[in-house]
């Protein structure tokens, strides 16, 4: 009876995680139509502007401002050290930080594992680290398979440019 009883209570925890991620995913949906809703009006703005031949740079500058705050994916800028410089919400919400505890940090510091950091070929992981180098060297790295851990323990394996 009681390995009944154990396996109704792992069901049911599991149950209980799969609800949890079941509405994160429903909050992270609402923030992209929202962010999408945002960015598709400023979007009209900004032609409205090249129809009237308007060079509005401050205002191009604070719409791309906007834009990378708004966005839920995971935008960031480092320097030559690997530090970043420029993060916005999606992506300190994704490691769990805030974007004032991110900057000036690299992925050690931030708390990224070792061997997402600087890869592990028998497991098909490249590395942030060897990706950063060549994007510092103006290459554009497209990785179709580039896993992150995320704030809450979880895998995820993003489709990234840098």
């Amino acid at each position: 009876m009681k390995n009944k009883d154990n396996t109704k209570a792992e069901l049911l925890k599991e149950l209980e995680i799969l609800e949890q991620r079941i509405i994160k995913l429903q909050k992270s949906n609402k923030q992209r139509k929202k962010s999408s809703q945002e960015l598709k009006k400023d979007q009209l703005h900004l032609e409205q502007l090249a129809e009237k031949g308007t060079t509005a740079s401050q205002e191009s500058k604070d719409l791309l401002d906007k834009i990378v705050k708004l966005n839920p994916d995971w935008i960031f800028i480092k320097d030559k050290n690997y530090r970043h410089i420029m993060v916005n919400e999606g992506y300190a919400s994704g490691v769990g930080k805030s974007v004032a505890d991110l900057i000036g940090k690299n992925d050690i510091e931030i708390g990224f594992p070792e061997e997402l950091i600087f890869g592990n070929p028998d497991k098909g992981i490249t590395g942030f680290r060897n990706d950063d180098k060549r994007a510092l060297k103006g290459e554009t790295i497209h990785n179709e398979y580039d896993p992150a851990t995320a704030a809450d323990g979880t895998l995820h394996i993003f489709d990234t440019y840098k």
